[in-house]
């Protein structure tokens, strides 16, 4: 998990649906498929192509996620800033967290220094809150651990030498996304 910084706001088609038709319940993808396609792509671009809590690469269909429960907090259903996007793998991230809710959010920057990421692939949380989210979003599953093992290999190669005039080269070659999981694997060692 990283920080998210959600500097933006509700696409402005989406809020004036939202505004008109004042829907009471979270079916946007039925009702106006076009504007959760907008909203799922702003979401997404936001977070740099990354899964909100696993920081995976998010595959074409992600969900898009109410970080505080839609049936506890039915008064966020569509407030931007309860919006993320989350991969849809089962027994992890969302699909784990159910309406459960968070004591450690990726809209705290401390989620980037409370959880730090082993060589092993391992999420390590240095406190109670990390801990929490970590095993609630089941964010140490052998799956997660070994792309991140096998990201780290890539970064830092047979001679565990990570030489930075390598890495810049490397980036501009890759997709955006493939380099922000990279960049996010970077930090999360160096933290």
């Amino acid at each position: 998990m990283q920080y998210i910084d959600k500097k933006l706001m509700m696409p402005i088609d989406v809020e004036n649906w939202i505004k008109k038709n004042k829907p009471k319940t979270w079916e946007l993808s039925q009702d106006y498929y076009d504007g959760y396609v907008l909203l799922r792509e702003q979401l997404r671009q936001e977070q740099k192509g990354l899964c909100c809590y696993c920081c995976q690469i998010l595959e074409k269909q992600a969900t898009v996620e109410h970080l505080k429960s839609r049936s506890k907090f039915p008064q966020l259903t569509f407030d931007y800033g309860n919006l993320l996007l989350s991969c849809k793998q089962s027994k992890q991230c969302d699909n784990a967290k159910g309406n459960d809710e968070l004591d450690l959010t990726p809209l705290m920057t401390a989620c980037d220094t409370e959880i730090i990421l082993k060589v092993n692939g391992e999420l390590n949380p240095i406190s109670d809150r990390a801990k929490q989210a970590i095993d609630l979003l089941n964010l140490n599953n052998a799956d997660l651990c070994q792309r991140r093992k096998q990201a780290i290999g890539d970064l830092f190669g047979i001679d565990n030498e990570l030489n930075q005039e390598n890495l810049e080269l490397m980036f501009v070659w890759m997709d955006n996304e493939q380099a922000e999981l990279y960049r996010y694997v970077l930090k999360k060692l160096s933290a």
